[in-house]
């Protein structure tokens, strides 16, 4: 029996997508699941019957969110159903225009900032009755990194999820005294969303690294790290290196303003241990825990995902020159192989699918199926390209984080093309 078993949860634009993905996961852990949807009743239907066959509850529910009768209406059969939602997630995407603003009218940006904060108005205001009788909720949004990274003809979709954002910190100040934690969620651009055609395969977010700052309700934000307990890699590791690295462009010292644990790497499980009993404030884990799915069942945050401040390429075959040539015939056997399982990676879901179970001892197949979509597929690519002007910022970074000279440029440590010759030197210190 764990936190979540029995629990009612509410996701909404949960008949594709990020939401579908959702609602199979918060099913898998035993949560009892209302499928929101607004048109495709075919789809919502599939979402609804996969959870059945693999053994969870599920019923779907058509309801346009931006309606507060619609809504209410929704409500009621959930009630009648199951009884008050205890966790809501409230993915429903409304629509936007892709344009500039020297191009937009009111009502394009003014519409769709209408249409954000009035289903996030509504469909919080449905469920918070049931939270706050039983002194006990969990309130997900989802956002996007528009929200704070601007990029060209997205201003409508980036200005409604800032403010949505805003409005969950307030809403997270009000209700935590009840018991109720508000948190937002941005996910990067998932195959065979609306999004994913926004963005195109360029922008994937093929250099981030997938490592997650979670903590403790005390902490939901990186400034609230500051006098608190976070249990990390070591200096020297690439995620210790890279966690400090925000950490200081946060205007955090992780030598004097946080008080840093070092752990072995992927002691995970004794990082969630101390998070229950109060040991740490905060841990810096892998994508292998699921963080935001962690988060929602134990009423933690993810304050921070370090690829949202620090990018670096870093799937490759890394070689060290001063041991063996890049270009000797065993290293070029490595490439090839490495190549054909990125595009296995990227090309067969079920096979990576299967592998991955094997390491990932605590998720179901749903679960292990949900990671991949969300946080593998788009993140693999196979063109065999690393962006250099990203890599020549890393190198710099991590550089001065390790007090070592940068004795090489990107174009020396990133080889994209077979075969061509390089002067790679090996690194010194």
């Amino acid at each position: 029996m764990t936190e979540a078993t029995g629990r009612v949860a509410l996701v909404t634009g949960a008949g594709s997508g990020i939401g579908a993905a959702t609602a199979r996961l918060l099913a898998a852990r035993g949560m009892r699941v209302v499928v929101n949807y607004l048109r495709n009743v075919t789809t919502a239907g599939e979402v609804v019957a996969g959870i059945e066959a693999a053994g969870g509850q599920a019923i779907s529910v058509r309801a346009d969110v931006r309606e507060a009768a619609a809504v209410e209406s929704m409500i009621v059969r959930v009630q009648e159903a199951w009884g008050g939602v205890d966790v809501l997630v409230h993915n429903a995407l409304t629509p936007y225009v892709i344009k500039s603003f020297q191009d937009m009218t009111w009502d394009e940006l003014g519409g769709k900032l209408d249409d954000e904060m009035r289903a996030s108005f509504a469909v919080t205001k449905a469920v918070l009755p049931a939270m706050t009788e039983q002194g006990w909720g969990r309130i997900v949004y989802l956002g996007t990194g528009l929200s704070r990274r601007p990029r060209e003809g997205m201003i409508a979709l980036g200005t409604a999820k800032a403010a949505l954002a805003q409005f969950a910190r307030y809403l997270a100040q009000e209700l935590g005294p009840w018991g109720i934690t508000v948190n937002v969620v941005e996910p990067g651009p998932v195959e065979d969303t609306r999004m994913a055609d926004v963005l195109s395969d360029e922008s994937r977010q093929r250099q981030r690294p997938l490592f997650w700052f979670l903590a403790r309700p005390c902490v939901s934000s990186l400034a609230d790290m500051a006098g608190r307990r976070l249990a990390m890699h070591a200096p020297h590791t690439a995620p210790g290196c890279f966690a400090r690295i925000v950490l200081r462009r946060s205007g955090l010292d992780p030598d004097r303003d946080v008080h840093t644990v070092v752990r072995p790497p992927g002691d995970y499980g004794m990082d969630l241990r101390r998070l229950r009993d109060g040991g740490i404030d905060a841990a810096l884990v892998g994508s292998t825990m699921a963080p935001e799915a962690i988060a929602a069942e134990h009423g933690w945050r993810v304050p921070a995902w370090i690829g949202d401040h620090f990018q670096v390429p870093t799937v490759g075959v890394a070689v060290d020159p001063g041991f063996i040539p890049p270009d000797d015939p065993a290293v070029q056997a490595v490439v090839r192989a490495h190549r054909r399982a990125l595009r296995l990676i990227h090309d067969d879901p079920a096979t990576t699918v299967r592998y991955m179970q094997t390491f990932l001892g605590r998720h179901t197949e749903d679960e292990t199926r949900t990671h991949y979509e969300t946080f593998i597929r788009s993140y693999f690519t196979t063109d065999g390209q690393a962006d250099l002007a990203v890599g020549a910022t890393a190198i710099t970074a991590a550089a001065a984080e390790l007090g070592v000279p940068a004795t090489f440029t990107a174009a020396e440590f990133y080889r994209t093309t077979p075969g061509r010759s390089t002067n790679f030197r090996r690194p010194s210190g």
